[in-house]
């Protein structure tokens, strides 16, 4: 529930996320009416006409910058069987990325990133570990993980702004925490 509200919260304050949808919303006496709906799809869309990085290419930004800061040479076949992809799809994919600026990239030798794919690759390493650990302090267990990478391309910097204070506040607050999970046997 906490969750949903976070990411209702932060969706609302990017409006042009919703270009793509075939109707327009507003609020009457609290409800919604007339919700602008997409698919998955054309969310990932409206994030491509915004110049962003698809969650796919995130990926591969965060695993070259986890495999490159120690000062690592990171060769594209290392890279394939780190993200368990085909070297074909290392090589597309890498090539995207140089052409954005975020990597140099020489055919069979070493994938390094510029300054701009270093500083984009920390904050995606801060990002997943912000959400995971939101979801450690929630109690997801293994799953959370998985839930981190499944979200972690879609939320915003604010609303994971947000995440961090809350996970800050329900680490302080643990007591309480636990105390209201027990009370809704949760």
């Amino acid at each position: 529930m906490v969750l949903a509200y976070l990411l209702i919260c932060g969706l609302k304050k990017f409006p042009e996320l919703h270009r793509f949808s075939s109707r327009l919303y507003h609020k009457k006496d609290g409800v919604a009416v007339g919700k602008r709906f997409k698919t998955f799809r054309g969310f990932e869309t409206a994030r491509s006409c915004k110049g962003k990085l698809s969650a796919s290419l995130e990926d591969y930004l965060e695993m070259i910058y986890r495999r490159t800061r120690s000062g690592e040479l990171l060769k594209p076949a290392d890279l394939a069987k780190e993200l368990s992809v085909s070297p074909s799809a290392i090589t597309k994919n890498v090539q995207r990325l140089a052409c954005l600026g975020f990597v140099t990239y020489e055919p069979y030798g070493k994938i390094q990133l510029t300054d701009l794919g270093a500083k984009t690759g920390e904050f995606l390493i801060q990002r997943h570990e912000i959400i995971e650990e939101f979801f450690a302090v929630l109690g997801s267990g293994e799953i959370g993980f998985l839930e981190t990478e499944m979200i972690e391309h879609y939320l915003s910097p604010a609303t994971v702004e947000r995440l961090e204070q809350l996970t800050a506040f329900l680490r302080h607050h643990h007591r309480l925490w636990r105390e209201y999970l027990d009370e809704k046997k949760l």
